[in-house]
């Protein structure tokens, strides 16, 4: 899936819901949520409670709605929240449930994978490496895979 600029767009595009339908759930205008999205105004609390309860956010992960940019770990939160909301209003028989069980411990192994990448990435920025030390290095990244 393509890169999504903001968490309404993202959310409104894995719950297949329209901005429209949206704007109507929540009793405003479209181009108020185009604004949130463009960042000319911030979501007033009452209609990002009502996102909340609409798309099943926890409370501590509402701030993946106000995101004007989502990181690929944005993007796997949103998925699991999507996964729980599918668990929890779906009449799902045995193998629905185990399905997306899977689909969450998937995307929970994902994130912890990402989060080693992004250290790595953040140790690895800015470093010089002088020829004579490179395979030093490399053989300490290496290990630290492997032992992953």
């Amino acid at each position: 899936m393509s890169r999504i600029s903001h968490g309404i767009d993202y959310f409104c595009t894995l719950f297949k819901i329209k901005k429209g339908e949206l704007a109507e759930y929540l009793g405003i205008k479209q181009p108020q949520i185009n604004s949130w999205i463009k960042g000319t105004r911030d979501i007033p609390q009452k209609h990002l409670d009502k996102l909340c309860e609409l798309f099943q956010v926890p409370k501590d992960k509402k701030y993946l709605l106000t995101r004007p940019a989502l990181s690929k770990i944005d993007e796997l939160e949103i998925h699991i929240i999507l996964y729980y909301f599918q668990l929890n209003n779906r009449n799902l028989d045995e193998r629905g449930v185990k399905h997306y069980k899977t689909n969450i411990e998937f995307a929970e192994r994902e994130i912890e994978i990402q989060e080693v990448i992004n250290k790595l990435e953040s140790k690895l920025s800015g470093y010089t490496i002088f020829p004579d030390q490179f395979e030093e290095k490399m053989d300490k990244v290496k290990r630290l895979i492997e032992n992953f």
